[in-house]
């Protein structure tokens, strides 16, 4: 049994040697060389077409599949990324890195697919590999976020025409009108975005938050949108995370922002809160003497989150009032500001001044009350 400074020693020694293997391979391949460099430069097309004409005359090649399965995925094309994912996995070295990170991206897949089975097994395989420490933290991260370690074992499962809820404790919330509550949360939300989700949404409900950021590393709560998954409380509002997820597949998203996002997930919460008579309520923690929306827009963690969530869930609301659906459907491809001014038109700027004062005379009144 290795103690603990010789299992420390023992990484030491399969990273040196994995660097070694690497910094070796590179030099007698240029063509990975140009492969990892047209990755880093996000030249995934270029990638996927240097790469294919690679593989027509050595169509097993590990590393060729690795990289062309790699610009595949992030190019959103995962049902092509697969092949070439399922070649790399084959790496028989048993500290090898091509494997273990094929094998994510295979237990993703397979998860996007709703292949429980599949998807745990080859994330399990692509634990036992003795790797990098991040590429073992990130197989971890997934085994753990899919439901798949033995912590979720006595949890409750209840199945619906949207969801698969996974309750750590049905003893302190009504579990059965929390689940009528989201059905009806996903039916309303998708009243406006008529999306099409490629799987039915896997939600935990949490009934410890410490728990939850022990097993999780993170504070709840959380929705993977692109792959349908919400991991929350047992208080939250019905909407907001299922609003994330819906979203994410009303149309085909090349840009996203936190102000838009979360601003369309807050207004969605299905809360049916006055947002204007809320939003006068709050006190602003910033010093700022008066708030710009484009510097909340594009600066969003420079302000409170209270403030933030609700200002940008009033600015959506107000947006989709003035605008209408479809061309906010048109513009959440692209949530940049400068993309705003293109889909909504000239009067946006006249829009954002309105919604600025009316936003700052909120604040004078504050003022005055204090």
């Amino acid at each position: 049994m290795l103690n603990h400074y010789e299992k420390i020693m023992k990484k030491i020694f399969i990273g040196f040697v994995l660097l070694c293997y690497v910094f070796v391979s590179n030099a007698q391949s240029p063509n990975l060389k140009k492969m990892w460099k047209l990755y880093e430069d996000k030249k995934y097309e270029k990638l996927i077409e240097f790469g294919t004409e690679l593989l027509k005359k050595d169509s097993v090649n590990i590393e060729y599949n690795f990289w062309v399965g790699r610009a595949y995925y992030r190019e959103d094309e995962i049902d092509k990324a697969f092949p070439h994912f399922l070649k790399a996995a084959q790496h028989n070295d048993p500290h090898s890195t091509i494997r273990s990170r094929a094998n994510i991206y295979l237990g993703i897949y397979y998860f996007l697919k709703e292949d429980k089975v599949k998807s745990r097994e080859v994330l399990e395989d692509s634990r036992k590999i003795e790797t990098y420490s991040n590429i073992e933290e990130s197989s971890e991260m997934w085994y753990e976020m899919f439901g798949f370690d033995q912590f979720y074992n006595d949890w409750s499962l209840f199945e619906t025409d949207h969801f698969r809820f996974y309750f750590q404790d049905t003893t302190d919330i009504n579990y059965k009108r929390f689940i009528s509550d989201c059905e009806l949360a996903f039916t309303n939300i998708n009243l406006f975005f008529e999306s099409e989700l490629p799987k039915k949404i896997d939600y935990f409900i949490w009934g410890s938050r410490i728990d939850a950021k022990n097993v999780l590393k993170r504070n709840l709560s959380f929705t993977g949108s692109y792959l349908c998954y919400i991991h929350g409380g047992n208080n939250e509002t019905e909407g907001h995370e299922i609003a994330h997820d819906i979203a994410h597949y009303c149309t085909e998203i090349d840009e996203s922002s936190n102000f838009i996002s979360e601003g369309t997930a807050t207004y969605f919460d299905q809360t049916n809160l006055d947002r204007k008579a809320y939003f006068e309520e709050l006190t602003d923690n910033t010093k700022k003497k008066k708030i710009f929306v484009k510097d909340v827009w594009e600066n969003w963690y420079d302000y409170s989150y209270d403030f933030s969530y609700n200002m940008a869930g009033l600015f959506v609301e107000e947006l989709i009032k003035k605008y209408g659906r479809d061309k906010f459907i048109e513009f959440y491809s692209n949530q940049t500001y400068k993309n705003a001014l293109e889909v909504f038109g000239k009067d946006f700027s006249a829009f954002t001044k309105k919604f600025e004062l009316d936003y700052n005379l909120i604040k004078q009144k504050e003022k005055s009350f204090y």
